[in-house]
């Protein structure tokens, strides 16, 4: 079962250290992803302690979280 977070603690985790993004209500911990996203990490770095749906929504395939997801979710938004 996955950890349940307030988007208050979510945004505490706003550094290239410490790295949170949601994506429609589940939360994922980037921290370890920032360096390797081919994007760029200050792409990334406008949307950490957030919302980044729509960010998301816009750049990417919705495929890639099940692809990808599963490694950095770290929980869901109550």
């Amino acid at each position: 079962m996955s950890d349940e977070y307030t988007i208050e603690e979510v945004s505490q985790h706003n550094t290239d250290f410490d790295a949170w993004i949601i994506i429609h209500k589940d939360i994922y911990d980037i921290t370890e992803f920032l360096n390797e996203h081919p994007g760029g990490k200050h792409i990334l770095m406008t949307v950490v302690g957030g919302d980044a749906t729509e960010y998301f929504e816009e750049l990417h395939n919705p495929k890639i979280l099940d692809e990808y997801g599963s490694q950095y979710k770290i929980g869901v938004l109550i």
